[in-house]
């Protein structure tokens, strides 16, 4: 099986939606401790988030913006 293109390709595809959810929980846990919790809207519009290098970015972002909304201005 480790031989089939297929597996591979799971295997990527498996690694990436990981990377993808974990992104988004240290975006959420890091966003909670310094904006408070985030909103439902806020909630879905990083579930939404597919780009780990995106949502990475934000979460260095947040160093420089006050609150969720400034976060996630260009992202609504």
């Amino acid at each position: 099986m480790t031989e089939s293109v297929t597996y591979p390709a799971i295997l990527k595809e498996g690694r990436e939606a990981g990377r993808e959810e974990e992104a988004r929980r240290i975006l959420l846990a890091l966003g909670t401790k310094r904006f408070g919790k985030p909103s439902t809207k806020i909630r879905k519009v990083v579930a939404g988030m597919t780009e780990p290098a995106v949502i990475e970015d934000l979460a260095t972002r947040m160093l420089d913006v006050k609150s969720w909304t400034e976060l996630l201005a260009e992202r609504e």
